[in-house]
């Protein structure tokens, strides 16, 4: 069973689901709730990417 995420990271993970499936859309399906799940194969992923741009941006300039 997967790691429980804190939740701040779970806002984001929710946030970055509803962005792909309402508006990056790549395959036009959002006007149903038919196929809800169908990109969330990409969460872990662009999740992860995006924190790291978060922690990046945190570091302190050298």
């Amino acid at each position: 069973m997967g790691k429980k995420l804190p939740p701040d990271q779970l806002e984001l993970y929710k946030r970055i689901d509803e962005f792909l499936f309402y508006k990056w859309d790549s395959i036009g399906i959002s006007d149903g709730d038919w196929a809800r799940d169908e990109y969330q194969s990409y969460l872990p992923r662009v999740a992860l990417t995006q924190w790291n741009v978060v922690r990046l941006t945190q570091l302190p300039n050298i």
